[in-house]
């Protein structure tokens, strides 16, 4: 996968972030629509809106994946609750930041950068609470992981699945692509 779709992936990730910034920023809204917003309300609004767009588009995208390989697989085992961990480890910090402390956002902004980083080196768009709430789990199996929306014990009796890879070791197989299994 490359280095664009893993970041559009991550971006993914945090859209609840987004959203909770912008409940907890209100006052900026208030002042962009009475025309009296300043240069970083303005900022601020537009990168939400840039963020907020991608993260729609990153999930058409994954939506539309075609399944043109296949993996077999002897063991699966059950997802684990990576997803809560991330949310907590890394939404939290964001969630506490004060948007009037150039201190607390150049550090925060330091921080998303380097989660972006580790999330794209090391492979991590599966962990990802959008794509859990859309029905797509994390497996491991025989070393790779699958991302699906296909019932964990129909996945143990499958063994083979249809789908696309989108790393060497990440593959993604969607239950319509694989119904008649």
């Amino acid at each position: 996968m490359n280095l664009l779709r893993k970041s559009m992936m991550f971006i993914l990730s945090f859209s609840p972030l987004y959203l909770l910034i912008l409940i907890m920023n209100l006052a900026v809204f208030d002042r962009f629509f009475r025309k009296e917003a300043t240069l970083s309300d303005n900022l601020f609004i537009a990168l939400i809106a840039i963020l907020s767009i991608i993260s729609v588009a990153s999930l058409i995208i994954f939506a539309k994946v075609p399944s043109v390989n296949y993996i077999h697989y002897s063991t699966i085992k059950r997802p684990k609750d990576i997803v809560l961990s991330y949310l907590f480890t890394y939404i939290i910090p964001f969630v506490a930041m004060d948007l009037d402390n150039l201190g607390t956002v150049v550090a925060n902004i330091f921080l998303f950068l380097l989660i972006w980083c580790l999330y794209v080196r090391l492979n991590l768009f599966y962990i990802n609470p959008i794509l859990s709430v859309f029905g797509y789990l994390s497996y491991e199996a025989d070393g790779k992981i699958i991302i699906t929306n296909i019932p964990y014990q129909k996945l143990i009796h499958t063994h083979k699945l249809n789908g696309a890879y989108f790393s060497d070791e990440i593959f993604v197989a969607k239950k319509q692509a694989n119904s008649s299994k």
